[in-house]
């Protein structure tokens, strides 16, 4: 008699029978069951079917996942070549291209050939970090203009000091990064472009006063006091610290540079701690700046013809620094 496996048998072994994980007898059986029972033949045919759609949606799932590695090292290296790209700009502006030099951080020494025919222009990066580059002097009718870059100090930069020699033969003026350094034979402070840069029209604009004299750099800390009540307008700066008596003689000359740049500015007064006190009037310095000049004048060998106000002195850079020179500030 032939053996025929149960029903319920052969489901059970159906999952194994499909993997190949049963015995070749057992296999004989299945088989004959199958051709026999169309119930257990649906099943069969049904789990085929799934197992058929599983492999292709696995063959799916695995062909994304492969897409999406690619993808993701596409990805990766997009943004690793975007960030070598930003960095090799970085570094680019940093270390060549530069920035202009607008004379905030590069110290600025000007001096006269012994022939008295050239000007030699010293400047000094003061950040160590900063190298100066691309040092330029451009001839536009009377005026030379110096331009140079600050770039990142590095093998491939120039040195945190250099110095250019200008030809004055035709020229009138000489600037810097803006600033004018030389005009009419006369060198002019750095300091003296930011004097005038700072000049006042109404002493009662107390911000912009208080920035003039903490311009002139005194060398001491002070408050200030206004008098804008009736003319003549006035100044009291009161030195909250001693003035050396051998600094006093720049407190007294920068009362002489007030009343040039403050517009209305009628008098001046100071006093310190110390009992130290002194006033200038507008009428005081324009009498004694005659005589001022008449004594530089003879001192340096020069001809130079004295305002008769001193307000004069503050119209324009030239004169302005003149008014220095002759102060000793």
């Amino acid at each position: 008699m032939k053996y025929e496996l149960p029903c319920a048998i052969v489901r059970d072994l159906l999952p194994l029978y499909m993997e190949g994980l049963t015995e070749a007898e057992t296999n004989v059986y299945v088989k004959e069951h199958l051709t026999s029972c169309a119930d257990c033949r649906n099943m069969y045919e049904t789990m085929l079917g799934s197992k058929s759609v599983d492999a292709t949606e696995e063959k799916e799932v695995d062909y994304l996942k492969t897409i999406r590695k690619k993808n993701s090292k596409k990805v990766i290296l997009s943004v690793i070549l975007t960030l070598a790209l930003v960095l090799a700009g970085i570094g680019i502006k940093l270390l060549w291209v530069g920035n202009s030099c607008d004379g905030s951080s590069v110290a600025v020494s000007v001096a006269l050939s012994e022939e008295g025919g050239n000007l030699i222009v010293n400047l000094n990066e003061m950040n160590s970090a900063h190298a100066i580059v691309g040092l330029k002097a451009k001839m536009d009718g009377d005026v030379i203009d110096i331009t140079a870059r600050e770039v990142m100090v590095s093998p491939l930069s120039g040195d945190s000091h250099t110095s250019m020699t200008v030809p004055l033969d035709g020229v009138r003026t000489v600037k810097a990064f803006g600033h004018t350094i030389w005009q009419d034979g006369m060198i002019i402070d750095i300091r003296t472009n930011g004097l005038l840069e700072a000049k006042v029209p109404y002493v009662g604009d107390a911000p912009a006063v208080g920035q003039l004299i903490y311009d002139m750099n005194m060398d001491a800390p002070s408050t200030l006091k206004l008098q804008t009540a009736s003319q003549p307008y006035g100044v009291t700066i009161h030195f909250t610290e001693v003035i050396d008596k051998n600094r006093r003689y720049i407190v007294e000359g920068n009362a002489y540079i007030l009343l040039a740049l403050v517009d209305n500015l009628g008098e001046v007064y100071w006093d310190d701690p110390s009992g130290y006190t002194g006033s200038l009037t507008l009428d005081e310095a324009n009498n004694a700046i005659h005589d001022l000049i008449d004594t530089y004048n003879t001192s340096h060998n020069t001809e130079f013809v004295p305002h008769t106000n001193v307000k004069d002195f503050g119209v324009d850079i030239y004169n302005l620094q003149l008014l220095r020179n002759v102060l000793g500030i």
